[in-house]
């Protein structure tokens, strides 16, 4: 992600923020960003660290965290929030140990990074848009530390899992996620570009040229704000270095949760090779909604390699008459550094190569995705669970 090295530049300089952007047409990327270091006189420790050779910091001085005595922890995570591939990293990390799995709550949203939620008109939040998301924001908090720290209510009170099914009113509740009654589902991606329960049909290769000179277009300026934007996608996939695959309309609405995963076989004329996947709801009208990514560097990609790619956790109900579609690509730009097509990095490229990638279809090598069906998401309930409303006296 170019985020994480522009970070270092915008947010870890010193106590100030700088807001600027590079100029993305000039290579190489890199000169630029040695350029605004010069012109503020300082340099950023974070961005030593991390180029051109990566030192990877021990995230906990102490060691993991989860080592220690176990202490109850509310995890709050947004569906579409950018971050989220951390904090479901967390998640895994707490549900391997048991004595710290009984101590978490889990708050799932219908959230970017940024808290703009689905469904959001457009545009910045005003001051009273703010003061009316605070209690949404805040109640789930507050209410766990009126538990834990003030010994209001009991922690029994508390269900240890409110998760939003996206595109529905309020948050369902399960004792751990994802719940226990979700059936795993397969749809397997065909030749003639759809999305199949049943047969892939034979092996065939299918191709698309990554050229760094022409990407797949980033949908939107911010991604830590992707709600505040909802983009269309729909154009995207008409470009021919995107692959899609589409499922058939669903007569009844179908809601999709929990882990999703993509399984493909991919191969370049390059040395490297990232593959990304896009997950789209798209609706009769033809707008494309994303509502699951994942995204891997492959190195060595002159072979074929088989990719097990993590796309996130889904709580999303998929409208009847709406469909799944799927793209495979190998760019998003600028949000995501794209491969050269050379053995340089993309940050110090100068001189840039078209190169062919290719994902196998059909048979066992094929692009399988694989993600959880519930067929009773169970009532709709309000945010806080413990009694008490916006207004009580929690001072």
């Amino acid at each position: 992600m170019s985020i994480i090295l522009m970070y270092a530049l915008t947010h870890f300089v010193t106590q100030d923020t700088y807001l600027w952007e590079p100029d993305w047409t000039r290579r190489p990327y890199i000169d630029q960003l040695e350029q605004f270091q010069e012109e503020i006189g300082l340099r950023s420790p974070s961005f030593d660290l991390w180029y051109p050779n990566p030192v990877y910091l021990q995230r906990f001085r102490g060691g993991s965290p989860f080592e220690a005595r176990p202490v109850p922890v509310l995890s709050t995570i947004g569906w579409w929030d950018n971050c989220a591939p951390w904090s479901w990293r967390d998640h895994a990390d707490i549900a391997r140990r048991p004595a710290w799995e009984h101590n978490e709550f889990l708050v799932i949203e219908s959230i970017d990074h940024e808290n703009y939620p689905l469904g959001w008109p457009g545009g910045e939040r005003t001051q009273e848009a703010l003061r009316q998301m605070l209690p949404a924001y805040l109640d789930p908090a507050v209410e766990f530390f009126d538990v834990f720290l003030r010994g209001r209510g009991t922690a029994a009170q508390i269900p240890k899992v409110r998760w939003s099914l996206a595109g529905t009113e309020g948050f369902r509740h399960a004792a751990h996620w994802p719940p226990s009654q979700v059936e795993r589902v397969s749809w397997w991606a065909t030749a003639d570009g759809q999305l199949s329960h049943s047969d892939s049909g034979p092996c065939t290769r299918l191709s698309w040229k990554h050229d760094p000179n022409d990407l797949v277009p980033s949908s939107v300026p911010d991604p830590f704000s992707f709600l505040q934007h909802s983009p269309d996608e729909r154009d995207l996939a008409q470009r021919a270095d995107v692959v899609g695959f589409a499922g058939a309309p669903v007569a009844e609405p179908v809601n999709l949760v929990g882990p999703v995963r993509l399984s493909l076989t991919v191969e370049s004329t390059g040395p490297t090779m990232d593959v990304m996947a896009r997950l789209y709801d798209v609706a009769p009208d033809g707008r494309f909604l994303r509502i699951a990514r994942g995204q891997q560097t492959v190195d060595d990609a002159g072979v074929p390699v088989r990719v097990d790619l993590d796309l996130g956790h889904v709580g999303y109900q998929l409208a009847a008459g709406h469909h799944l579609r799927l793209h495979v690509q190998s760019s998003d730009f600028p949000e995501f550094m794209p491969q050269p097509g050379t053995d340089e990095s993309p940050w110090s490229a100068v001189d840039v190569a078209a190169t062919t990638q290719s994902v196998i279809v059909g048979g066992p090598d094929g692009v399988r995705l694989e993600m959880g069906v519930l067929p009773d998401p169970g009532p709709a309930c309000p945010t806080v669970a413990v009694g008490g409303h916006r207004g009580d006296d929690r001072r």
